[in-house]
C-alpha cells in the first residue's frame, strides 16, 4: 500500500485513534451497504455493493499484514 501524508486530521477506521496532520496513513476500500433485498412479491433484487474509501493508520495496516 502507498503511504499518504495527511493534510488534515483524520480518524483511523479500524482502531479509532487520531491520525494527526503531517503523519502518514493508508487508504482501504470497504463495502458499504447491502447487496440485495427481498421484495414484497418474494423476488430477490440484487445490485453491486457500494464501495467507499476509508483512512487507516499505518500501524493497523502493518498489523493486518498489508504491505506499506
Amino acid at each position: 500500500m502507498k503511504k499518504i501524508k495527511s493534510r488534515k486530521d483524520y480518524k483511523c477506521y479500524q482502531c479509532k485513534s487520531a491520525i494527526p496532520k503531517g503523519s502518514y496513513y493508508t487508504r482501504k476500500s470497504i463495502r458499504y451497504g447491502e447487496t440485495g433485498i427481498r421484495g414484497y412479491d418474494g423476488k430477490v433484487h440484487t445490485w453491486e455493493p457500494y464501495r467507499i474509501s476509508v483512512e487507516v493508520c499505518v500501524s493497523c495496516r502493518v498489523a493486518a499484514g498489508g504491505n506499506v
